[in-house]
């Protein structure tokens, strides 16, 4: 039987990295730069572009692991 958790990490994990580098990227432009440009507003919707993707990737784990 699967450990739905250590799989769950390992399929997700490179979405929880994902997520973390832009939130970075962004709190980068605007707390340290205090410069906000093109680059920011695209960590802002790469941000939540891999947020509805992580969503939909445990969803899709939950969905294989109920079959």
């Amino acid at each position: 039987m699967w450990n739905i958790i250590k799989k769950k990490l390992s399929y997700i994990s490179f979405y929880y990295f994902c997520l973390v580098f832009f939130a970075s990227c962004f709190s980068y432009d605007v707390f340290v730069v205090e410069s906000i440009t093109g680059f920011t507003f695209g960590y802002a919707a790469a941000f939540v572009y891999i947020y509805f993707r992580m969503k939909e990737a445990e969803q899709w784990l939950k969905d294989f692991n109920g079959e």
